[in-house]
């Protein structure tokens, strides 16, 4: 049996992309609706993100609690990284139907999703 922490039951599934935030300037960028990015996340470890009609980046991933900058906080980890967002591991908070996932520090960037089915 595996140690660490469990994926939230409300991560699985689609996410669409509607803000990208944050930077050294706080910058803030809408997503339009008719540019749908969708981040999916499946009961098998697996996510894809789907630009439009073509899929970008895909692989496995997992939630662990290890620190970050010393403050334990659920981090999910992506075997290939996700855009905007890179290789590093993103620090993640569900709200109802938000998923905020972004980089853990002050002048990181921070993407928002709303839950879809």
């Amino acid at each position: 049996m595996c140690c660490g922490p469990a994926i939230q039951p409300g991560l699985i599934g689609n996410w669409r992309m509607t803000l990208v935030e944050g930077g050294i300037a706080g910058r803030v960028i809408n997503v339009p609706a008719d540019s749908a990015v969708i981040l999916t996340f499946s009961s098998d470890s697996t996510y894809r993100v789907q630009h439009g009609f073509s899929v970008g980046e895909s692989g496995t991933f997992h939630v662990t609690d290890t620190p970050v900058f010393s403050i334990p906080q659920p981090v999910i980890v992506f075997s290939s990284g996700i855009v905007p967002l890179g290789i590093q591991p993103q620090v993640y908070r569900i709200s109802r139907d938000t998923l905020f996932l972004g980089e853990d520090f002050d002048d990181g960037f921070q993407s928002v999703y709303l839950k879809i089915n």
